[in-house]
């Protein structure tokens, strides 16, 4: 009985940190395809528009991925220590 606790346990944790990490990647592609464009146009690059924003998408998610982990990990954290506060009833 214990096992089967510790192992939906860990599987709420490992699908949040996932869930986490694909919700920053996924911000940083969306960003990356908006502002590279933006800041493309007013710096007048030579490009067209769909290959700026595939640069932007491809070299943002790729930062995002970078940091992801890491960010999922603090977000993890924060989501343990606010349940552990409200179990035991402090504000």
């Amino acid at each position: 009985m214990l096992v089967i606790k510790y192992l939906k346990s860990g599987a709420y944790w490992m699908s949040l940190f996932l869930g986490y990490m694909l919700s920053i990647i996924l911000v940083g592609t969306i960003v990356g395809a908006i502002l590279y464009p933006l800041v493309g146009s007013l710096l007048r690059f030579n490009h067209s528009l769909i290959f700026m924003t595939q640069k932007g998408m491809a070299e943002l998610s790729l930062f995002a991925l970078v940091w992801a982990p890491g960010g999922a990990i603090v977000f993890c954290f924060i989501k343990a220590h606010r349940k552990k506060r409200s179990e035991a009833g402090v504000k």
